[in-house]
């Protein structure tokens, strides 16, 4: 990872207290990596004091969640910028996804959040106090789904949430493994992570059934 400059430390004094414990967070969590940084060494980065910090965030955890909640509307904001409203929802949303996984690459600290697995298995679970955050950066896609009935009506918004949150774990895995082109890794997200929460999956398959008739036949 890149390091970070010399007078990080010192700007970061004149910053009001929350933001110097997670200015101090962000350069530990880049120097150690999230599983091996503690309180104390982000108190020593900020200098504060371990009372000081437990004043504003209950643990590491907490810092973390925060930390995750600013990377992912950064993200979110990406995307709105970059993304097109032409085309199909299913061409919409297999772009979004395409994009985001694009975008979280080249994003340090996403990276770092999402390879701490525990961290993303939390997020990406409806009942944690991450997942508003994971869910915001496809509601809008979600809530447009569900108004034109291009979605599966047997599956919740929280399902679907939930299930991009995880495949944008694994597809970060993929394009990690093997440098797929945007053609190639777009064609396996609209198959495999797009398919299964369509109403009309066959669309996607190129196998849409006539009328009365099973595709297999």
């Amino acid at each position: 990872m890149a390091a970070r400059k010399a007078g990080d430390r010192a700007k970061s004094d004149d910053l009001p207290t929350m933001d110097r414990i997670v200015a101090a967070a962000y350069r530990c969590f880049d120097k150690f990596g999230i599983r091996k940084t503690t309180i104390d060494d982000v108190a020593g980065a900020s200098g504060l004091s371990r009372p000081t910090i437990y004043r504003y965030f209950a643990g590491k955890d907490d810092i973390v969640r925060h930390i995750c909640a600013l990377e992912i509307r950064k993200v979110n904001d990406e995307l709105r910028r970059r993304i097109s409203r032409a085309g199909s929802y299913v061409d919409l949303l297999t772009e979004s996804l395409l994009l985001t996984t694009r975008i979280a690459a080249g994003n340090e600290f996403i990276r770092i959040l999402i390879e701490t697995s525990d961290i993303t298995s939390r997020g990406a679970h409806p009942d944690s106090a991450d997942y508003p955050e994971v869910r915001s950066v496809w509601h809008s896609l979600l809530q447009q789904g569900i108004r034109s009935g291009e979605l599966a009506d047997d599956l919740s918004k929280e399902d679907i949430a939930a299930w991009l949150a995880l495949s944008e774990t694994m597809l970060l895995m993929k394009v990690d493994a093997v440098a797929y082109t945007d053609a190639q890794l777009r064609a396996f997200i609209k198959r495999f992570v797009v398919a299964p929460i369509v109403a009309d999956p066959a669309v996607i398959c190129g196998q849409r059934a006539k009328p009365g008739k099973r595709a297999s036949d």
